[in-house]
């Protein structure tokens, strides 16, 4: 192999292996994942792709009103959601004739397709967060979920595709 062909091949190696780790960084990052189900109606509808981000969260905390993916288990299988917060640790949370409200003020929520239903009247504990699905008629939430720590988000939606 001449010397312009070994430099050639090197600089092909080179150009992968660099290519190799920024993926691993970026998925580490950011990963899509596709929405399965329709709670989060008119949001985020089945079959969108969203990219989610964890690292965001190591630069801003949580804030009322992100898309999240949470993970819990239920009966032996791994479940990934995609919610509201609604609440935060010390919140107090009531959900009163299908109106949600956030320490004593109903919340606007243009978002949301069809009604709230429950009775929910509770603070939200620390390390915690309440949520919901937009889409509340269909919606497995935290009125039937409970709360969850904040161990068990994965992370934050930052855009729609």
């Amino acid at each position: 192999m001449k010397k312009l062909d070994k430099l050639i091949v090197r600089e092909w190696i080179t150009a992968l292996i660099y290519s190799i780790v920024i993926v691993g960084v970026i998925s580490l990052i950011i990963w899509p994942m596709k929405v399965k189900g329709r709670s989060m109606e008119n949001t985020l509808y089945d079959n969108d792709y969203i990219l989610v981000s964890k690292a965001i969260t190591l630069i801003t905390e949580y804030k009322k009103g992100d898309l999240i993916i949470l993970c819990y288990e239920e009966n032996g299988k791994a479940n990934r959601i995609v919610k509201r917060i609604i609440g935060l640790e010390g919140d107090h949370i009531q959900i009163i004739d299908n109106k949600v409200i956030r320490n004593g003020q109903i919340l606007e929520e243009n978002y949301v397709k069809g009604t709230t239903i429950g009775n929910i009247d509770l603070y939200v504990p620390k390390g915690n967060v309440f949520f919901l699905g937009d889409n509340r008629s269909l919606s497995k939430d935290s009125r039937i979920l409970g709360c969850f720590n904040k161990s068990k988000i994965k992370g934050k939606v930052i855009i729609k595709l």
